[in-house]
């Protein structure tokens, strides 16, 4: 009995920890629907040892893993790179990505299960009101079209907090943007109609100023 509630007092301490987890993450997709991905966990460091098996996790997938500590916090943070963002898989199997390009545009999806990556089991939020996943995916171009709290320029920008994490649980993430991130088609109409004016200009100061020399050159003779 006296073993039992060590283990119930042990786990729930260790739930009670596990609620100061934050992690962002940033995404960057490519115009060809390549991605690459970098995952910040963060933890107190004295809990730190908690994330040993997520870090196994990462570098048995080829996860580039580095380690660090600041302002009090164990920062483990994973990087990996994708030619087909289509190919992504998550160590975890808590996250689906979808990568798509129609019409000279490039399409991006991600279906996070947010429980299943805190690991929550219970209904209890008290115990995880630190919990908080921050994501950022950057697109080949401005982005048009987002569900996300924040655009700003290519990027795309989602909070998710412990509340969204009990109520909706399954978040679904999705922007959309031009294939590149080029000069788009009535910037550059107008950049030329600029461009064309200014080389007329030119020709004609440059013509009158050979007209000039060429009256002096008259008048002197």
């Amino acid at each position: 009995m006296k073993k039992l509630l060590a283990y119930a007092v042990s786990l729930a301490f260790a739930w009670l920890v596990s609620g100061c987890f934050q992690t962002e993450t940033w995404t960057t997709v490519d115009s060809k629907g390549g991605m690459q991905r970098k995952i910040d966990i963060q933890i107190g460091k004295d809990s730190k040892d908690q994330l040993k098996a997520k870090k196994e996790s990462f570098e048995k997938e080829g996860w580039k893993v580095s380690e660090e500590e600041k302002d009090g916090k164990y920062h483990l943070i994973a990087e990996k790179k994708w030619e087909d963002g289509n190919q992504f898989a998550s160590p975890f199997n808590d996250s689906k990505i979808k990568i798509e390009k129609k019409d000279k545009k490039v399409f991006f999806s991600e279906e996070f299960d947010s429980k299943k990556s805190a690991g929550i089991t219970d209904t209890s939020r008290s115990a995880w009101h630190d919990l908080k996943y921050t994501f950022h995916v950057t697109m080949p171009g401005k982005v048009d079209n987002s569900n996300a709290d924040k655009k700003d320029g290519n990027t795309a920008t989602w909070e998710i907090d412990y509340n969204k994490v009990f109520d909706v649980g399954m978040i679904t993430m999705t922007a959309d943007s031009s294939e590149g991130g080029g000069i788009c088609g009535s910037t550059m109409f107008i950049t030329g109609i600029g461009l064309g004016l200014f080389l007329f200009a030119a020709r004609l100061i440059f013509k009158w100023i050979a007209n000039r020399k060429k009256l002096k050159i008259v008048t002197q003779n």
